[in-house]
């Protein structure tokens, strides 16, 4: 009988903590109202072209592309611009680990 209560004690004071824990507030240290985006987009950068025999049929909208013809070593930017910006601030640049 006497373990039963000390489970019940320990449940209780488990469940008190994280009741606790949950009501403290959390502090935003960046970002205290929505982001807003003007614009977004992506678009490549740099490749050369290259022909293969291994490469797929040319799309019917790019007749710049020759069959057999690849593009390599180029690089895909995808771009968000926030609506409001500040001034003498430099701009965010992340690029991709691989």
């Amino acid at each position: 009988m006497n373990n039963i209560w000390i489970r019940f004690a320990i449940s209780f004071l488990a469940l008190a903590g994280l009741a606790a824990a949950e009501e403290a507030p959390k502090m935003k240290k960046f970002l205290t109202k929505p982001l807003v985006i003007e614009d977004q987009g992506s678009f490549y950068i740099g490749g050369v072209p290259k022909v293969t025999a291994y490469a797929p049929e040319p799309t019917l909208n790019d007749p710049e592309l020759t069959p057999n013809q690849i593009i390599i070593g180029q690089m895909y930017v995808q771009f968000q611009i926030p609506q409001t910006k500040k001034r003498g601030m430099p701009p965010v640049i992340m690029v991709h680990g691989s």
